[in-house]
């Protein structure tokens, strides 16, 4: 039976009456890589022109955004020509300009962007035409008082300027102006966005570090340098030792295992008290500190051990052949993991065994299993 195609009254049916979140469940459900459209993809094309268009002109745009939404995660399985995708990205950047932009669209752009990649669709001159657009709309005062907007939302909850530049390449055909890259610095420093300094750093200034020129490099390394030596961040360390921008040292890993004693002390008087936090900021810390330990950023590696007992996920990744497989370990973490690291734990034998026999009870006892885990489950553990 020959696949369906959508034709551009279905497009418009379904951009119109079901909702994004209806939308990517059901593709996800039925593991769709690809959608085939009967209508020549230049009419996808003119969709998002009126919809992005719309959505600045509009004064109340909610149905706008919804049907914006919908259209973005339909048409990211729609392999599309060059040309709309050029088109698509002018719509994109257009609407980031004028108007303030819920932080659900720029999740759902993310998505688009994903799938579209996949198709080998998305060129480095769009993705620099995109983070161009973001960042000017960032450091534009008018968006960052008291209109409003939702950039840091967008950096913080979704990592849009992470997740561009991750698919981004440095190359001589494109660059950032100077001048914008000042006026990022000059805002954080003193000016409109220096309240959330310490969320740039980490969002946009460390993700865009393999695509700026050596000068901007060095200054952007710089302030992390400063920011770590005079208000010293774990999440901030984190990122710039995974990111190469700094190497491990003694003394930033000394403050880092001095907020650790603090985290524990601070959790055992709330639980002395019958008091709780969620989310856990011990757990929190530790997954950050397992994440450095997964990439061998941690210099003292004996020194892990310590905190054995505290987060079950951490004691994994420090002690994965010690690990407590049979009660400890959730399904769920394999969808963290990389292939090498799912590698890594088969090699273990009795861990590959009891964690096969976990997935396949799940598999049995729960129809809304999610789909990466059983793709995980058929090709690690079968």
């Amino acid at each position: 039976m020959p696949n369906y195609k959508f034709n551009l009254l279905d497009i418009c049916i379904i951009n119109t009456y079901i909702d994004s979140k209806k939308l990517k469940d059901i593709i996800s459900q039925c593991d769709i890589d690809e959608i085939e459209i009967d209508t020549p993809s230049i009419s996808i094309r003119g969709i998002f022109a009126n919809l992005c268009n719309s959505y600045t002109v509009v004064e109340y745009r909610h149905t706008i955004k919804e049907m914006l939404k919908s259209t973005l995660v339909f048409a990211s399985r729609v392999r599309l020509s060059a040309d709309d995708i050029n088109d698509i990205f002018n719509s994109f950047t257009r609407m980031i300009i004028n108007k303030p932009v819920d932080d659900e669209i720029y999740k759902d752009i993310l998505i688009f962007i994903y799938y579209q990649n996949k198709f080998e669709n998305i060129t480095n001159e769009n993705l620099y035409k995109l983070i161009i657009s973001f960042l000017r709309k960032l450091i534009n005062v008018e968006f960052n008082k008291q209109n409003g907007g939702f950039e840091i939302e967008a950096i913080t909850q979704h990592n849009f300027i992470n997740v561009l530049s991750s698919f981004a390449k440095k190359d001589k055909c494109t660059s950032f102006e100077d001048s914008m890259l000042d006026n990022l610095i000059n805002s954080i420093e003193g000016g409109e966005l220096r309240n959330f300094k310490q969320t740039i750093i980490q969002t946009v200034l460390i993700p865009l570090c393999p695509l700026v020129n050596i000068d901007f490099y060095e200054k952007f390394k710089n302030i992390v340098n400063n920011q770590l030596t005079f208000n010293f961040n774990i999440g901030l360390y984190e990122n710039a030792c995974r990111a190469g921008m700094i190497i491990p040292d003694e003394q930033n890993e000394e403050k880092l295992w001095i907020k650790t004693e603090s985290e524990i002390e601070s959790r055992i008087a709330r639980e002395n008290n019958g008091t709780s936090i969620f989310p856990d900021p011990l757990e929190r810390l530790l997954g950050q500190i397992a994440n450095m330990a997964y990439f061998d950023k941690i210099l003292n590696r004996e020194k892990l051990k310590k905190y054995i007992g505290y987060y079950d996920l951490y004691d994994l990744i420090v002690c994965i052949e010690e690990f407590d497989y049979i009660n400890k370990f959730k399904i769920e973490w394999l969808t963290r993991f990389n292939e090498d690291y799912i590698e890594k734990i088969c090699r273990i034998g009795s861990a590959k065994l009891v964690i096969k026999e976990k997935l396949e009870q799940e598999i049995i006892q729960n129809n809304q299993l999610n789909i990466k885990i059983k793709k995980i489950y058929f090709k690690w553990f079968k």
